[in-house]
């Protein structure tokens, strides 16, 4: 009770609450990678931006590396479909699978570059099905052919459709019979260059027409035997070519409609081929370019997805390993002289690049290469090009392993990609400042230089690689790749390498000339390669990668490359060692998969590749999983950890140094063996629940536990669950109050807890977090919530038992004699275990650090592992002299253990100093990164479970607090990680500015929690990720800064922020010429057409304008051509009744600002009332409809609204019986001269029923038998739509409707 009123009197102070705003805020930022299923590819030539659709409605517009727009469609259940560029205008339109039509602005808003969406229409019904469309070359008009063979035009500057329908029935009149009847849908819409009055419209049975848009009328008809897939014209407008579904293509002459130029050809053929999905032909001045997608034999290689190039006698088909969704090819830069791309000799210059969009990376070839090879990927980089095991983040990178990784990965692909520049370079991007909110981190590099310093993101795989990335900015770009696949032999003990794409299956045949590119390779031949753990350190270039396997391979950073490209040979022998881990287990039997097998070339290798090479390699038996990896260069060791224990290793004299099992000695089973040899057999669960079903109902009474089940009955770490009902053991000594939850073995008693706070921490060392992503066993049970140890018994270790502090290395896996808990028979240990017990065993952290654990006066090298079932092994470790280094070994012994109670898996363990903040990372103190380490005050360990953190102090493990996080909240733990977060400069007087240590964490909800150090009070919570994203949760990595990076998708990472100051942006522009974008298409009011076309039944009753106000709206007057975007403000709603629903615009827009005009319009038993209002920026908040009207000015009368205005709203909303309605025209209210003044127009109510029409002396209807009072009629049944009006326009009409649509029903 004293806690509860403590804490819910302690409240922070506003000083306090001022400071957590400047140090802390969640945002998400960017995403890094390959778009997740893209579904649609665009190419403006003029501004040189490439625009990416997908299937779940994200747009990404991209140029130059750093040039990066998104957008996202209201319906992300919606996939794009098709986009097209408005050249040199900043502006896109999307199509949809809904046949929805959106127009996008890349517009400029509070000083950055956004993509908006401006506008939207759309074609109903299934005969209005878009098939394909083609943008007139003037930019005026986008023709749109659809599935029922008709032609309509979007006005592109008004977003409306216009009245010019090119009719089916009117094309077909001079074509031969048989296609009269039924020539399918339009497959393809081209203008003929040269002649914009000409299109080729060709339909998909293979009849095509050239029609003539001036006569109008048909000039000229061709007709092909196959099916049409496309139509592509020759710059010259002489002549085009066709793509079929049988494999062939065919050239025509324009005036020649009989047949072919030519025979059409099936390249691959004689045999059935694959449709021949796209073709583009390209003019060159000796032989043109033609470039076409598919058309592979179905027999042999109906599998393949290719893109064949032919030039001349050079033919490549490029093989990519997942499927093409659409390509373009770049033509070359026009020369500013010439204005053209045509050569000196006036003929046009050869492509410059190849784009192909495949369903899972992003591939440019260089056509001006005379090899055609690959272009290096600046962004969109496919992460997932084999499956992410793991993702683990590293700061400060010195400048010396940067360049060394930069030259390593550019002189492996030397061969096989082209070090032209990239052709996509459109917009502008300023270099990264490391904004701070307006400001720069350049202060703050004197106290700590990885402000400055260089970020890197590791990356494993299941194919064994190890990829570094180069985080720094919004493009992740591919640095390095180290694959330790190559030092191992496949299954079959071949000697070559796995997995690496060098293997020996390449037979390329002559016929068809296939050739590989790209690198998304999801398949691995052998699963066991896969990298679980990653540990770098940057300082001294010391890598770590654990596998699947039990395998350990250490490698540094090589020579780099000189000049000439030469490799300085004379790196050691790979060294192999191998450590038993259950080497005192005599029983023990290992069911799970063999170890790997190194190839015997690699270890007589002497030439020396660039960029890591292995050094030393440590296999551990069992070869189970390696679930924890630590690695300290200075010390020169490696620790790993599995399910069965920990080893630790020193890769610099590469001897074995310690191993310790952790697994139950009456239990060998063979823990790690496989998942499915981890969960209990049938009749074991149906024996152990009859046992608890028996022992509940013999033990039932009102005091006592419920059985029910072992994970879940009992509250979390609770002290008063866990009281003792065996009758033997009623008589033991509870625990200390403050030691409630741990038991110390070996390291003197349990003291009381106590709560004395440190001062604000100024230092991170922390280090940094790594996250394994495939399996993990914890990730099965992501969203459980298991209780504590058992249910009403005592668990195995919870009394304390002293232990020899110094056991010898040989004798450390032996366990300590047995208390008179674990003498008890097995039957009633297994009944007291947790569920997840059989993994108890499991090692799952691991960390080095050099402490206060013997005495309080100086400090010793030590090694901390935490268990699955909440055991905390402390190893004091004794490393020689550095000068006796190489001649002595190193030596380690048991010191400490502590057994949590709450039984909880442990996932970190960091020992901070007296100000806490986290001890430095190796080498980072003698390379002036880090301050020396606070010793004036003693050391403290934060020890992190599942389910709570507690705080001990150095040496004595005594506690001083601890935060609950299952018990309070039900949330279980699954990352953790250390950041430091500055206030910015100006928030305080002194020259250092303010910083925080604060400890980060991600629960299995999917909330990030911000603790304070050392007093563990929450700073910022934030819902970051879905609970049911297990893959994201599981791979999320924390930065140093208050960053962090998880899967958003397979091929996506999202980058979030808990910091106000660390933000990572983008800071892009894009500059358009003076005049470029058309005036009229923001100067018209955004209404919605409602004569042009009928709304959806269901949108009606959604209240959902198609086309109208979105959000994001363009500006209504675009006099000048910054991008820039318009500003809104909220409109009160007037006279709009507490009971009606709040009206919705495209979804959730309802605040428009300054130009915003509501139209509310409810039905009622057949009446329809339409209210409008346009209302205008003026200096008092206008008045509400219900206001005092008589005390209004009436200005000036405006003109009425027909009932034609209504014409749709009466279609979807008139009853059977009665169809009445009512018009009433616009309130305006105005500003004039600091004045506001409203107009009250008279209204006429038009019906077909017996209603008489009543008009009052404030301008409103009223029925026969309605109250004059408005407010007295009865409640509507809908809000239907709002539009718009602009407020230059306000005195003009509103815009009338078509009358006979209307005539028909009235």
């Amino acid at each position: 009770m004293l806690k509860f009123i403590r804490g819910k009197g302690h409240q922070p102070s506003a000083e306090r609450q001022r400071v957590q705003r400047e140090l802390f805020n969640f945002k998400k930022t960017v995403h890094h990678g390959f778009p997740n299923k893209p579904s649609a590819l665009a190419w403006d030539p003029t501004l040189r931006l490439m625009a990416i659709g997908t299937t779940s409605g994200v747009i990404k517009v991209i140029g130059k590396p750093g040039v990066e727009f998104y957008g996202q469609h209201q319906n992300s259940e919606s996939a794009v479909t098709k986009i097209v560029f408005l050249p040199n205008q900043g502006r896109l339109v999307t199509l949809c699978a809904d046949n929805s039509i959106h127009l996008w602005e890349i517009n400029e808003v509070n000083g950055e570059s956004t993509l908006e969406e401006t506008r939207i229409q759309s074609l109903e019904g299934k005969l209005k099905k878009i098939s394909a469309w083609h943008l007139e070359s003037s930019n005026e008009h986008l023709l749109l052919g659809t599935e029922g063979g008709n032609i309509y035009l979007l006005n592109v500057k008004t977003f409306e459709m216009a009245e010019t329908i090119i009719y089916q029935d009117v094309v077909m009149q001079n074509v031969p019979e048989d296609y009269k009847k039924n020539p399918g849908a339009v497959e393809a819409i081209a203008e003929q260059p040269g002649d914009p009055d000409r299109i080729l419209i060709g339909y998909s049975r293979g009849l095509m027409v050239l029609w003539n848009r001036k006569k109008p009328g048909a000039d000229q008809t061709y007709i092909s035997n196959q099916q049409l897939e496309s139509v592509c014209w020759h710059s010259s407008g002489k002549k085009f070519a066709t793509s079929h579904n049988d494999g062939s293509y065919a050239f025509w002459d324009v005036d020649v409609g009989d047949k072919p130029t030519e025979e059409p050809t099936t390249l691959y053929g004689p045999f059935a081929c694959k449709a021949v999905t796209k073709f583009v032909w390209k003019p060159a001045s000796k032989d043109d370019y033609m470039l076409f997608s598919g058309g592979m034999p179905r027999s042999s290689y109906s599998d393949r997805h290719t893109i064949s190039v032919l030039h001349g006698k050079k033919h490549v088909v490029f093989d990519f390993t997942s499927k093409v969704i659409d390509f373009f090819v770049i033509d070359a830069v026009p020369k500013e002289s010439e204005g053209s791309n045509e050569g000196t000799d006036g003929s046009p210059e050869p492509p410059e690049a190849l784009i192909v969009l495949a369903e899972e990376e992003l591939i440019a070839i260089d056509l001006k290469s005379d090899d055609w090879l690959q272009l290096t990927l600046p962004y969109l980089a496919p992460l997932h090009g084999s499956a992410i095991t793991c993702v683990h983040h590293v700061s400060n990178v010195p400048e010396t392993l940067w360049n060394k990784l930069v030259a390593a990965g550019k002189e492996k692909t030397r061969s096989t990609f082209s070090d032209r520049e990239w052709p996509i370079d459109g917009g502008h991007f300023e270099e990264d400042k490391k904004e701070t909110n307006g400001e720069t981190n350049e202060e703050t590099a004197n106290e700590t230089a990885e402000v400055g310093g260089k970020d890197l993101l590791l990356t494993g795989h299941e194919d064994g690689s190890v990829r570094f990335w180069d985080s720094n900015g919004i493009s992740l770009k591919l640095l390095y790749k180290f694959s330790s696949a190559e030092l191992f032999t496949s299954e079959e003990g071949v000697d070559s390498p796995v997995a690496n794409g060098t293997n020996q299956e390449e037979e390329e045949e002559e016929w068809p000339p296939f050739r590989k590119v790209g690198t998304f390779d999801p398949y691995s031949d052998d699963p066991r390669l896969a990298v679980k753990k990653i540990c770098l350190c940057p300082q001294s270039g010391i890598l770590a990668v654990a596998g699947t396997a039990g395998h350990i391979v250490v490698a540094r950073i090589g020579s780099e490359p000189q000049a000439d490209g030469e490799i300085i040979p004379g790196t050691p022998e790979l060294k192999v060692i191998t450590m038993n881990i259950v080497c005192d287990r005599d029983g023990f039997v290992w069911k799970g998969h063999d170890q790997l097998s190194l190839r015997k070339t690699q270890l007589v290798d002497n030439q020396t590749p660039a960029g890591f090479v292995a050094s030393s390699v440590l296999q551990l038996h069992p070869p189970a999983a390696v679930t924890s990896l630590a690695l300290h260069a200075q010390w020169g060791l490696v620790a790993a950890g599995t399910a069965h224990g920990l080893a630790l290793f020193d890769y610099k004299r590469a001897k074995p140094v310690l191993t310790k099992c952790t697994l139950n000695p009456n239990d060998l089973s063979g823990a790690g063996d496989a998942p499915i040899s981890r969960r209990k057999s049938f009749k074991k669960s149906l024996r152990e629940s009859f046992r608890r079903l028996r022992k509940g109902r013999s033990q039932r009474n009102p005091a006592g536990e419920k059985r029910g089940s072992a994970a879940g009955s009992s509250s979390p770490g609770g002290p008063s669950d866990r009281k003792r009902k065996d009758p033997d053991l009623e008589e033991q000594d509870e625990p200390p109050e403050g030691a409630e939850d741990e038991g110390v073995m070996g390291g003197g008693g349990t003291i009381p807890a106590s709560s004395e706070p440190a001062p604000a921490s100024q230092d991170l060392t922390a280090s940094t977090n790594g996250a394994e992503i495939a399996g993990m066993p914890e990730d099965a049970e992501t969203n459980q919530v298991p209780g504590a140890s058992g249910s009403g018994e005592v668990a195995v270790g919870d009394a304390a038992v002293a232990s020899s502090p110094t056991s010898p290395a040989s004798t450390s896996g032996m366990a300590a004699p047995l208390s008179p808990v674990e003498a008890r028979p097995i039957e009633r240990q297994v009944e007291a275990r947790p569920l997840e017990d059989s993994l108890g065993s499991m090692v799952r952290c691991l960390s080095f650090a050099r402490s206060f654990i013997v005495s309080a006066q100086t400090t010793t090298p030590t090694l901390w592992a935490g268990t699955n079932n909440g055991t905390v092994f402390v190893f004091t470790i004794t490393v020689p002299n550095w000068k006796k280094r190489m001649e002595e070994d190193v030596s380690c012994q048991l010191g400490k253990e502590i057994q949590l109670k709450h039984r909880a898996p442990v996932i970190s363990i960091t020992v901070v100093d007296g100000s806490a903040v986290p001890l430095p990372e190796p080498l980072e103190i003698e390379n002036g990164i880090a301050p020396q380490p606070d010793n004036s005050a003693p050391h403290k360990v934060l020890i992190c479970s599942e389910e709570q953190f507690k705080l001990f102090s150095l040496p004595s493990l005594k506690p001083l607090g601890k935060l609950k996080l299952t018990a309070h909240e039900g949330a279980r733990v699954r990352r953790v990680g250390y950041a430091r977060f500055y206030a910015p400069h100006s928030a305080q007087s002194t020259s250092t500015p303010y910083s925080e240590t604060c400890l980060l964490s991600l629960t299995n909800l999917g909330d990030l929690i911000v603790l304070s150090l050392p007093d563990l009070r929450r700073q910022l919570v934030s819902s970051c990720i879905r609970r049911e994203d297990i893959n994201g949760i599981s791979s999320l990595a924390f930065t140093r800064f208050g960053e962090a990076f998880y899967l958003h998708s397979s091929s996506e990472l999202q980058r979030v922020t808990l910091s106000a100051t660390k933000v990572t942006k983008t800071n892009c522009s894009l500059k358009l010429p003076e005049g470029a974008r058309p005036t009229e298409a923001t100067s018209e009011p955004v209404t919605s057409p409602v004569g042009d076309r009928d709304l959806p039944a269901e949108e009606e009753d959604k209240g959902v304008v198609l086309e109208g106000v979105v959000k994001g709206e363009a500006s209504e007057e675009s006099k000048d051509q910054d991008c820039s975007a318009p500003s809104s403000e909220a409109v009160a709603a007037n006279d709009v009744k507490p009971e009606l629903p709040k009206p919705t615009v495209n979804g959730d827009v309802d605040e428009v600002k300054n130009k915003d005009s509501s139209v509310e319009s409810h039905v009622e038993m057949g009446k329809v009332i339409k209210k409008i209002e346009v209302t205008t920026t003026v200096l008092d908040s206008p008045k509400e409809n219900g206001g005092n009207i008589e005390d209004e000015d009436l200005h000036e009368l405006t003109g009425d609204i027909t009932i034609d205005s209504v014409k749709d709203h009466l279609i979807s909303s008139m009853n059977e019986d009665a169809k009445i309605i009512e018009r009433k025209t616009e309130k305006f209210e105005m500003s004039t001269s600091k004045m506001e003044s409203s107009v009250i127009v008279k209204t006429t109510t038009i019906s077909s029923s017996e209603v008489a029409t009543v008009v009052n002396s404030t301008g409103e209807t009223v029925g026969q038998d309605e109250s004059p009072n408005r407010t007295e009629a009865l409640p509507s049944r809908s809000v239907l739509n709002e539009i718009s009006a602009a407020k230059r326009h306000m005195m003009a009409r509103a815009p009338l409707a078509i009358m006979e649509d209307l005539e028909e029903i009235v």
